[in-house]
């Protein structure tokens, strides 16, 4: 998995761009995935939505997490 700083410089309000990994610059890092499929497993939600799916791996982790609390619905949205 490639860093971040890869495809990210450092800022102020991200110092440290190499602590996370993604695909590529235009997919989630895979901690932003984690944390969100915790916040579903977490908030136990009915009805999910998600905007900007690009390849997918978050709507799946998604799904999964809602999968695993026997309940939900995911309506996931790419414009492109």
């Amino acid at each position: 998995m490639p860093s971040e700083s890869k495809f990210t410089r450092p800022r102020d309000d991200c110092p440290h761009p190499e602590w996370w990994t993604a695909d590529n610059g235009h997919a989630t890092e895979h901690q932003v995935t984690v944390l969100v499929a915790a916040f579903v497993t977490a908030l136990q939600p009915d009805y999910v939505v998600e905007t900007g799916s690009y390849h997918g791996q978050t709507a799946r982790a998604i799904g999964l997490a809602l999968k695993a609390n026997g309940h939900g619905r995911l309506d996931s949205v790419e414009v492109d």
